[in-house]
């Protein structure tokens, strides 16, 4: 199983949280305003305002309500996968053009953004906005929401021993972290990272990783079900490709094997976003 970086956004998550902590800020002064007042002056006994923040099984909701929101069918020629930096870097350039074919309408209709995703081949040690440490060659494949873009390490222990055949595996990477940028333009980034701040502890926050990762997952199944639909691989071969999510494997911030195979095959099944919602279900179906 890759074991992509939980791709977290800081710059613009630091911004809303700025936000949060500045209009709590005013209500609280705002409180304190009043009550200065005195016992009979008018607003004495008016509550201070509140703010209500967004429970679990709401985040998301605007991708999983949607019985349109699936990828469409468009035939995408791909080139020769190979181990080779340059090799490595046409083919996910071609699998990103395709993704976006199949999923930039549809989040337009449906007045979403439909900015491209980015891709960035990493060969050498790389700064990434979304994190302090630099991503190096040989570090998993990544998406950062900040700058909507798929950092590529063409040495990643991931990919030995590869060969050309084992293409629609890789392809299924690319289409994992497209269901990241999928989640950055829906905003489900932005509701997941609130769902980290207000984390009672590390199980928790945890928790929320597994369920942004599994939809992920999800939403992969989706693309891959479309891809399918036009003839850029078969059933079987679609089929091979989700039954090797579950290498046995697993981590408690991307989920286990069989929760990385399940949600993949949700998604291919279904061909659309209504089945991944990951968010509103006990935490023992994302574990």
């Amino acid at each position: 199983m890759t074991d992509h970086v939980p791709p977290v956004s800081t710059g613009r998550r630091r911004v809303l949280t700025y936000l949060l902590v500045a209009l709590l800020a005013a209500a609280v002064l705002a409180a304190v305003v009043r009550s200065g007042r005195g016992g009979s002056g008018e607003g004495a006994d008016d509550p201070a305002p509140t703010m209500s923040l967004p429970e679990a099984d709401t985040v998301g909701d605007q991708l999983t309500d949607k019985p349109g929101l699936r990828p469409l069918v468009r035939v995408c020629p791909l080139p020769r996968f190979g181990l080779r930096a340059a090799a490595q870097e046409r083919f996910v350039t071609a699998a990103l053009d395709c993704l976006d074919k199949m999923w930039r309408p549809v989040l337009e209709d449906a007045l979403f953004d439909d900015e491209p995703a980015h891709l960035k081949i990493v060969t050498r040690d790389t700064d990434v906005p979304c994190s302090e440490k630099t991503v190096t060659a040989t570090d998993a494949v990544q998406y950062c929401g900040y700058d909507r873009t798929v950092y590529w390490p063409v040495s990643t222990p991931d990919f030995e021993g590869l060969g050309p055949g084992d293409w629609r595996w890789v392809l299924f990477v690319v289409m994992h972290e497209y269901g990241h940028h999928v989640q950055e333009l829906t905003a489900v980034f932005v509701e997941s990272h609130d769902e980290r701040l207000l984390a009672a502890d590390e199980d928790a926050e945890n928790l929320v990783g597994r369920r942004e990762e599994l939809q992920a997952q999800c939403l992969a199944g989706a693309s891959l079900r479309a891809a399918q639909g036009a003839g850029v691989l078969s059933r079987s071969q679609a089929r091979a490709v989700l039954d090797g999510q579950d290498t046995g494997e697993g981590t408690v911030t991307h989920g286990s094997g069989p929760a990385y195979r399940r949600w993949a095959t949700e998604g291919w099944r279904a061909g659309g976003t209504t089945v991944c919602d990951t968010w509103s279900v006990p935490a023992d179906e994302v574990s």
